[in-house]
């Protein structure tokens, strides 16, 4: 059900959430910056102006809010292409402002995008500008958000060697690979709108630790699509994958890539184009995936608000549905029957431009322009829904038999597996007629019993665990005990 959350200015060009989902920042058309709080931020139910700041004369196009780490900072691109960071500071008695860090000098080009990622070193931005170049910096003292170094300056080619002195790009994105291991070097994927062909796909960059670069390891577009424009790029989290899974918006709608994790001897990632999505009749102005990286939305000058659930089936692909009309969005699919393939599922397809227009909302599902953070995706409903069905229950029933059988299977742990059948009958939608969510006392319960479940199997390991430990004990010393009866006869 929608409910709205917060009322904007009339004149609100962008808006962006903090990490926590907590504080939410609004920029306007003339350059004023708005922050909004919740007065009970553990219901977030809804939010309220707090402060607005003026910091330029121009209108305010991206606002980026800083990594929580490093305290309340945002960046702002404007207009006239300049980038500016604020930090919300105390001074003396007075009350909470947000004050000018630092204003960050690009000559003759314009910021067209700026993110920023964590290091397992320090905080670095990355900045693109109208001209084609990359500027990453990198902020020298994390508790001085004013003391920044420009520690590189590169074009978005693959060849080093190439530059193009007369390009002109549009917009530009860029988007970090925030879950990077601490064995893994910092890497970012960007793309370009310009008019030239070589500056325009999207390529994926890694930090070269051994030389203090950053190198090029992989370029997201098919030999024939490379030079077409791009959009909007999307990292998605990854949690537990073998692979990365990248998003690219272009005029031909938005591809799916996977991107390998170990390089060729010449440094680079393999990649794959999984899925090609249609939905937005034009330009994608931004996308976004949930935590678990299971879960897109995208939202374009169209007008259009799309969200897409990634899921994984044994040997079909499932094309989604809309509520606005009979448009697809899968195009030529690659399905082998031998592997997993992806099932993009629409939930939620709405035409707001127009009614956000008249009413100056934003709705707490979705953001006209910012989306993230998300909340993960996996509860009990979903599970409880994916166990329900003929095609999942009967092979756990098959899975629970079988374990059974083995006699091998901890007692605790096997009643752990069988525990969570109860689970999901708790889950079920049962008298009320509506979604598990509707329902409180319902909804705490089914959590609750799948709290328990995961306590069983976990405590039914262990105990088995400690028993092979003591075992191994036990068995030297009874040797031993041999070995003294046999020495004393």
């Amino acid at each position: 059900m929608e409910k709205a959350i917060a009322t904007l200015d009339k004149d609100t060009t962008c808006s962006s959430w903090n990490y926590s989902g907590q504080r939410l920042a609004t920029g306007s058309l003339h350059g004023t910056l708005s922050v909004f709080d919740s007065p009970d931020p553990a219901s977030s139910s809804s939010f309220s102006p707090t402060s607005k700041t003026r910091v330029h004369d121009d209108a305010i196009l991206k606002v980026v809010w800083v990594p929580p780490e490093y305290g309340d900072a945002v960046a702002c691109v404007c207009k006239d292409g300049s980038l500016s960071l604020w930090e919300e500071v105390v001074e003396d008695a007075q009350p909470l402002q947000w004050k000018l860090c630092k204003i960050f000098k690009t000559k003759s080009t314009q910021v067209l995008d700026v993110q920023f990622g964590v290091c397992s070193t320090s905080l670095k931005m990355v900045a693109a500008c109208s001209d084609g170049h990359v500027k990453v910096y990198e902020l020298l003292d994390p508790l001085k958000l004013k003391n920044w170094q420009l520690q590189a300056e590169f074009q978005n080619v693959i060849d080093s060697v190439s530059t193009f002195a007369k390009a002109s790009c549009l917009s530009a994105s860029i988007s970090w690979n925030s879950l990077k291991g601490e064995s893994q070097e910092a890497s970012f994927v960007l793309g370009f709108n310009s008019n030239t062909l070589q500056l325009n796909s999207s390529k994926v960059w890694e930090f070269d630790q051994a030389h203090n670069r950053w190198v090029p390891v992989a370029e997201l577009a098919l030999p024939g699509d490379k030079g077409d424009q791009v959009y909007s790029v999307a990292w998605a989290p990854n949690i537990g994958r073998p692979y990365e899974v990248l998003a690219v918006s272009t005029n031909k709608g938005i591809a799916i890539w996977h991107v390998g994790s170990n390089p060729d001897l010449d440094g680079r990632l393999s990649v794959e184009k999984v899925a090609l999505l249609s939905g937005h009749g034009d330009e994608v102005w931004q996308m976004e995936w949930d935590m678990s990286g299971m879960t897109l939305a995208t939202t374009g000058s169209d007008g259009m608000n799309l969200l897409m659930e990634i899921g994984f089936m044994q040997s079909h692909l499932k094309a989604p549905t809309s509520f606005m009309g009979s448009f697809s969005f899968l195009q030529n699919p690659k399905i082998n029957p031998c592997k997993p393939t992806i099932v993009f599922k629409s939930y939620t397809v709405r035409k707001l431009a127009g009614m956000l227009r008249r009413e100056n909302i934003v709705r707490s599902w979705l953001l006209p322009v910012d989306t993230w953070p998300w909340p993960p995706n996996i509860d009990s409903e979903n599970i409880a829904s994916q166990l329900l069905s003929s095609l999942s229950l009967f092979p756990y029933l098959g899975f629970l038999y079988f374990m059974s059988r083995s006699k091998s299977t901890p007692k605790l742990t096997l009643f752990g597996f069988y525990f969570l059948l109860a689970f999901v009958g708790a889950a079920a939608k049962v008298h009320y007629g509506t979604s598990l969510s509707n329902v409180d006392w319902l909804h705490g319960g089914a959590e609750s019993l799948l709290s328990l479940t995961n306590l069983f199997i976990v405590l039914g390991l262990r105990q088995a665990l400690r028993r092979v430990k003591d075992a191994k004990q036990g068995t030297p010393n009874a040797v031993r005990g041999i070995k003294k009866e046999k020495s004393s006869i």
